[in-house]
């Protein structure tokens, strides 16, 4: 088996493995986005931005905020731009999500509900979307590394790929970086087009952001 084929086998099972929790991944990520931004649900407040001075540390954010929190230390804590910034508990009994104040740390929104009672348990879509992305919906322990190693094997794909796509002649490549489709070009033939040319110009997006 040459080497090509190998590396075509990696890039078939790993991108099969990997494929569905980016996808995941992605289209939740795509949803918070467009949350974030307003375009879609209740945007969060826009706060302005001050000195990073100002800006409190997670450790005194995570302090002034023990009672919102039920005294328990937050799962995570996260900022954003011109923007609030979270704390989350994702525990085993309970779900915890709260947005503060990143300058005076003052509570503008929780959301939570007990896992052990049905009565309790309202739904936010906006919290499951985030559990989501940040860890496929399962116990943080589990989902975080699941993330990890899905996005780098993920890298691997791209790499592989870009491997697979380089062409041999100049003629080949002209054919591999734009769509030269006839009349009677078939339609397992534009599938596979569509894989090769897109897919090259996809790694430049994803190994950046990875």
């Amino acid at each position: 088996m040459t080497i090509k084929k190998v590396i075509r086998k990696i890039h078939l099972w790993l991108g099969f493995l990997s494929g569905a929790i980016f996808t995941v991944i992605c289209l939740t990520d795509a949803i918070w986005a467009l949350h974030l931004h307003g375009w879609i649900g209740d945007s969060d407040p826009q706060i302005p931005a001050q000195p990073a001075s100002l800006l409190l540390r997670p450790s005194i954010l995570a302090e002034q905020s023990r009672d919102s929190l039920d005294n328990r230390l937050p799962s995570y804590i996260s900022y954003t731009k011109d923007g609030p910034a979270w704390l989350g508990v994702l525990g085993r009994g309970a779900r915890i999500s709260l947005m503060v104040h990143p300058y005076s740390g003052e509570p503008l929104k929780r959301t939570s509900f007990s896992m052990n009672s049905a009565a309790e348990q309202k739904f936010d879509f906006w919290m499951f979307v985030r559990r989501g992305h940040q860890g496929l919906w399962l116990p943080r322990g589990i989902g975080r590394p699941v993330i990890n190693y899905a996005t780098l094997t993920f890298v691997i794909v791209l790499i592989s790929g870009i491997i697979l796509w380089t062409p041999k002649t100049r003629k080949a490549a002209r054919n591999r970086l734009w769509f030269r489709w006839r009349k009677k070009t078939g339609v397992k033939r534009k599938i596979f087009d569509f894989h090769a040319i897109a897919g090259i110009y996809v790694p430049v997006v994803h190994l950046e952001k990875s």
